[in-house]
């Protein structure tokens, strides 16, 4: 007992030390948990030569994690996901899977391995996302949306794949039709147990125990640890169960207070995990560097290419397509998980497969970073090779741009329904583009001529009809993308009076240089106007009064710009 404790002092020691160097340099805590691993193994070679209850604590994170995920795979996250996102992760993670078994064969792996291998490197990290996502302030954009969607689609895709992993791994050589069949009544039977558990049994007897928060948090336990018991015992495994178990509670209403409870085990539990997988790495065995760099290629370079021609296919914008494509880079979890079953399960005979994905794995959370931190300037520099990925403009799309309008309108928020509003009483014709599904649906209830677009997608400006246009609004306050309207539809048509936003004056200056016809300047115009206001009510209460009342009024009729704000939520 004393040499535990003293094994564990030390593994905190390293962890901490580790961790705060990762927080120096702005790397995610995960790195750091597999890194002080690594590190401990390279110091201290037989640490953790026998260590079966750093073992046991790891499984218990692992089991925490999935328990915690599955509380949020509730049937209404999942339609929020949406049918589409969930058919592009499924998709995303055939084709990848696809290329990750034939890498896999090439490299003399057999079927099984190579099946284990492909999966494992078509996963992304919902976690990574989350937290690279969360960073930036980026998790309600378009982008961040089908990212968490994508992600969490591969996560039910996953677990599906782990389940008949495990149904085949423990029947043996079995007749196929009878694994089949087996499996196919044991999915069936869990289908209806959890359907009747979440539905008739969970919700009175949570509401019973609510009060007591303690009570909670031991029954919330207990359950996990006895779904993840009774599945491993029915042959799908302790992950699966814990996952199911996790889903059973997802339609509670006291899910948040039991996932946040069991947060702070899982946290400690997963960090013994991740360090066990980092001292799996050693530099000194059999590594063929060759598949590791073959299967990095894999992971950062092909899943972002065919998530953006699947994006691309399904009608979304290029810059979205391609923000989505980096944020799926990082490799999941559950690729490690889905490695250490098959090495524990005797499928995959070559333990250093797990050391080799578990490098891919580390190298690909680290270009993610760095890949989240500087999407927007890579967009620039790579965005214009998205012409490259098979797949055209819509026929609906270009029947639309090449129908011509008085006046198009880049960006519907705020700013933009005023202007809106200004212009539909004077019988011009508009068209209005915005990069928001949400926004396009709205306008679309209301019967305005609308398109979902990007406006700095060269292909789609190039396609707009201005035969009899008059008028070029953008309220899109990014400097770039407005100079991708000017440089474009200037040039098409010079005498267009084209409108712009900007946040700065130097920003400003550049657009008038530009062509912009006039810029406006939000802050400014707001201080002009106070000004003015000043100058006109002076000291005098009775004019700020009745100015108050009439403010109030229009705000309250103003009510679409709240509803244009929920809907950006969305």
């Amino acid at each position: 007992m004393d040499q535990f404790f003293l094994s564990f002092a030390v593994m905190l020691g390293v962890v901490l030390l580790v961790l705060g160097a990762m927080k120096v340099l702005k790397q995610p805590m995960i790195i750091g948990y597999i890194i002080a691993g690594t590190l401990i193994t390279f110091l201290f070679p037989h640490f953790f030569q026998h260590s079966e209850v750093f073992d046991q604590f790891s499984q218990v994170g692992v089991v925490f994690l999935l328990f915690i995920i599955g509380t949020e795979l509730n049937p209404g996250m999942i339609q929020k996901i949406g049918s589409k996102t969930v058919g592009i992760g499924l998709l995303q993670v055939l084709g990848s899977s696809a290329l990750g078994f034939l890498i896999g064969i090439a490299f003399g792996f057999d079927t099984m391995t190579a099946l284990y291998m492909g999966t494992a490197t078509a996963l992304s990290s919902t976690i990574v996302i989350l937290k690279l996502l969360g960073d930036k302030d980026d998790i309600d954009t378009t982008y961040g949306r089908l990212s968490v969607g994508i992600s969490v689609s591969q996560d039910i895709s996953v677990m599906l794949f782990m389940s008949i992993i495990a149904a085949l791994t423990a029947v043996g050589s079995g007749a196929m039709i009878q694994v089949a069949g087996t499996l196919a009544l044991k999915i069936l039977g869990v289908v209806i147990a959890i359907f009747l558990i979440s539905k008739y049994v969970f919700p009175y007897f949570t509401r019973s125990i609510a009060e007591s928060k303690e009570f909670l948090l031991l029954f919330a336990i207990g359950w996990c640890f006895i779904s993840a018991t009774a599945f491993y015992y029915l042959g799908f495994g302790m992950e699966i169960g814990a996952l199911v178990g996790g889903m059973t509670l997802a339609t509670s209403p006291y899910r948040f207070e039991i996932a946040g409870r069991m947060k702070v085990l899982k946290d400690f539990f997963i960090v013994i995990y991740f360090v066990l997988l980092g001292s799996h790495i050693s530099f000194t065995g059999q590594l063929n560097w060759r598949f590791i760099l073959i299967g990095l290629f894999a992971v950062v370079l092909f899943k972002p290419w065919i998530t953006m021609w699947l994006l691309k296919w399904t009608g979304h914008v290029k810059k979205n397509n391609f923000f989505t494509g980096l944020a799926l880079i990082p490799m999941s979890e559950f690729s490690f998980i889905l490695v250490s079953m098959g090495i524990a399960n005797g499928v995959i005979k070559d333990p250093n497969l797990l050391v080799m994905i578990t490098i891919v794995g580390i190298l690909s959370i680290l270009i993610s970073g760095y890949a989240s931190m500087y999407n927007h300037q890579l967009y620039k520099w790579f965005g214009k090779w998205q012409k490259y990925i098979p797949g055209t403009l819509s026929r609906k799309t270009k029947e639309a741009l090449g129908t011509p309008n008085d006046i198009v309108l880049f960006g519907f928020g705020k700013l933009g329904s005023s202007l809106y509003e200004h212009f539909k009483n004077k019988k011009h014709s508009f068209l209005v583009i915005d990069e928001h599904p949400a926004i396009i649906n709205h306008l679309n209830t209301q019967h305005i001529n609308c398109l979902y677009g990007d406006a700095i997608d060269l292909e789609f400006l190039q396609e707009i009809n201005l035969t009899g246009t008059k008028m070029i609004i953008s309220t899109i306050r990014n400097v770039d993308t407005n100079t991708a309207i000017l440089k474009v539809l200037k040039d098409k048509k010079s005498d267009l009076i084209i409108i712009t936003v900007a946040n700065h004056i130097h920003e400003a200056i550049s657009l008038y240089e530009k062509g912009a016809d006039y810029v406006i300047m939000p802050h400014y115009i707001g201080a002009d106007h106070t000004s003015l206001m000043l100058e006109e009510f002076g000291l005098d209460i009775e004019k700020f009064l009745k100015n108050k009342s009439q403010q109030v009024e229009s705000l309250k009729k103003r009510s679409n710009d709240f509803l244009l704000e929920e809907l950006l939520k969305k």
